[in-house]
């Protein structure tokens, strides 16, 4: 049976915390394998802010995206 779970399990799972129990990348030089497109413009506001402007695109129509979350971090 294949389990996904952290790696020491004898520890506790954290409560209220950020856990990535599971990770994955593609290193290829070929952009078509890659299923979504992201990019991100920040530029400086003239009060001392940032605006993010962001583009997602669905690079392959034959998938679907459900629950995708795109998380900006914040100084």
């Amino acid at each position: 049976m294949k389990m996904i779970g952290l790696k020491q399990p004898a520890k506790p799972f954290p409560l209220h915390t950020d856990v990535g129990v599971l990770k994955w990348r593609l290193q290829s030089t070929d952009e078509s394998l890659v299923p979504l497109l992201i990019n991100c413009w920040p530029s400086e506001a003239g009060d001392g802010s940032c605006d993010v402007n962001i583009e997602y695109e669905l690079a392959h129509t034959n998938l679907e995206l459900i629950d995708v979350n795109i998380t900006i971090p914040l100084p």
